[in-house]
C-alpha cells in the first residue's frame, strides 16, 4: 500500500503523468509512449534539477523542503487538497499527527447530539468510524449509525447503492477522504482499513489507485429514502476541538425546497 511505501513518490507520479505537455508549454516533436510530463520537464518548471525531482519520485529523497513542495505542486497545478496532501507527504515529522485518532466523543459533543432531535448528525473519527449520532441520523442514511464505519458501508454493504442515488460519486469521495486521512494519521487503524478494502474490494482498488485526496468539508448529497424518495440534504462539518481526527457532520435541507418538506415529513414519522 502506497501510504506506507513511497507515498510521496506515488502521488507526484501519478500527478506528473494527469499533465497534458501542450497545455504546460511543452513541445511535443514525437509521439510519445507514456503520458503526462517526463521528469525532467516537470523538474524544469518546478525550477530544481531533474536529478533531485528524480531522487524524489524514487524514494531516495522523503525530506524536500516546503518551497520545493510549493515549486512542484505549482508545476504541478495542485488544487488546495492536493497541495494540502503533498506537504504532509513531504514532511511527515511537521505536518502529521498521531497514528491513532481517539475514539471517545466528549460528553458536551454528545449531550449536544441528543438535543438536535430534528437533524442528522454524527461524529467520525480518522478511520471513518461513526462514534455518535442523533437518532434522525440513521433513518436517512443507515450506515451513519453509531458502531458502522463509512467506508466498509459504501464497499461491502449492500444497502449502501441503495441509499446512495450517487453513489460512484460517493465512493470516489470515500476513498479520497482516506487517503487524505492516512496521509495525516499513518499507519494504526487507518492503514489497516486500507489494506483491508484493498485486498477485498475491487472497486475500492481502482478508486484507489487514481491517487485522489478529497477535504471537501461542505457540500450537498442525494440520500434515497424508502417512502420519502430521494432527498438532497447540504451538509457543515466541524473539527471536534481537543479530539484530533474527529469531526462533527450535520445535515439539513434547503430552506423552502420540496427537499425540506420531504425531509419534515420524514423527522414527524421518526419522532412520532
Amino acid at each position: 500500500m502506497d501510504t506506507e511505501m513511497n507515498s510521496l513518490g506515488a502521488f507526484l507520479r501519478n500527478r506528473r503523468e494527469r499533465i497534458d505537455p501542450r497545455s504546460a508549454g511543452v513541445a511535443l516533436v514525437n509521439r510519445r509512449r507514456v503520458p503526462g510530463l517526463r521528469r525532467e520537464e516537470l523538474a524544469t518548471l518546478a525550477g530544481v534539477s531533474a536529478t533531485y525531482y528524480a531522487r524524489l519520485e524514487q524514494g531516495r529523497d522523503r525530506n524536500p523542503s516546503p518551497e520545493v513542495l510549493d515549486a512542484i505542486a505549482d508545476a504541478l497545478r495542485l488544487d488546495d487538497a492536493e497541495r494540502d496532501h503533498l506537504h504532509r507527504l513531504g514532511s511527515p515529522s511537521q505536518q502529521r499527527g498521531s497514528a491513532e485518532a481517539p475514539d471517545a466523543v466528549r460528553p458536551g459533543v454528545r449531550d449536544l447530539l441528543s438535543l438536535w432531535t430534528d437533524l442528522p448528525a454524527f461524529v467520525v473519527n480518522a478511520r471513518r468510524d461513526v462514534l455518535a449520532a442523533t437518532e434522525l441520523a440513521e433513518h436517512v442514511n443507515p450506515g451513519w449509525a453509531p458502531g458502522n464505519n463509512l467506508a466498509l458501508f459504501t464497499f461491502r454493504d449492500s444497502r449502501a447503492k441503495d441509499t446512495y442515488p450517487d453513489w460512484d460519486v460517493i465512493a470516489g469521495q470515500v476513498v479520497a477522504g482516506l487517503r487524505s486521512a492516512a496521509a495525516a494519521y499513518p499507519g494504526g487503524e487507518v492503514g489497516s482499513l486500507i489494506e483491508h478494502l484493498l485486498a477485498e474490494d475491487q472497486s475500492f482498488a481502482q478508486l484507489w489507485s487514481t491517487q485522489d485526496v478529497y477535504a471537501r468539508t461542505v457540500g450537498e448529497k442525494r440520500f434515497s429514502i424508502k417512502g420519502f424518495g430521494v432527498i438532497t440534504l447540504q451538509f457543515e462539518s466541524f473539527g471536534v476541538d481537543g479530539a484530533p481526527g474527529q469531526t462533527l457532520f450535520v445535515y439539513f435541507p434547503a430552506r423552502g425546497s420540496s427537499d425540506e418538506t420531504a425531509f419534515a415529513r420524514l423527522r414527524a414519522r421518526v419522532s412520532g
